[in-house]
């Protein structure tokens, strides 16, 4: 009896022991998940060749494709923009794929659509948008696969917004 109380003594201690061994400044000790604020991203005039156009994308951002053009820079600013042959609006903006894992809208506008969706356990914030450059409609939708916060897509939003004739 004396030995199972020593035990269930040294496990209770133990126990305790590593749930104090968290964080000493306060902050949650589940540790790594929290994401740090990145510095901000330099913008730049950034061709497009394929569609004629320029854009204000980041600094030494990845342009590639051809009549679907990917600019990418690290995991903070990843987008896709082609001309607009369906004439969405609204939405329909949304493709039926990503309309069925929205959770909940953040912008609802004819001509812009932000929403979230759960993936891999995490609300990741997505967007569509239709963007007019003289005569021809430019539709520019986030990376599917990024894991984007409101933050990064209003910086993506705001850099699609940019795109003119070259």
């Amino acid at each position: 009896m004396r030995r199972l109380s020593t035990t269930l003594c040294l496990l209770a201690i133990a126990t305790m022991v590593m749930v104090g061994c968290g964080k000493k400044d306060g902050s949650d000790s589940k540790g790594g998940d929290e994401k740090k604020k990145a510095a901000p991203l330099k913008m730049v005039p950034t061709p497009l060749p394929a569609l004629g156009l320029t854009m204000q994308a980041p600094e030494g951002a990845e342009v590639k494709g051809t009549n679907l053009i990917f600019v990418r820079k690290g995991d903070a600013f990843g987008l896709q923009i082609q001309k607009d042959i369906f004439g969405a609006r609204g939405d329909n903006l949304i493709i039926p794929f990503e309309k069925k894992l929205l959770k909940k809208k953040l912008a609802d506008e004819p001509e812009l659509q932000i929403w979230t969706k759960d993936m891999a356990g995490k609300d990741v914030v997505l967007f569509a948008l239709v963007v007019k450059v003289g005569e021809q409609k430019y539709y520019v939708q986030s990376d599917g696969m990024g894991m984007y916060d409101r933050d990064q897509v209003d910086v993506m939003v705001k850099a699609s917004r940019t795109l003119a004739a070259k």
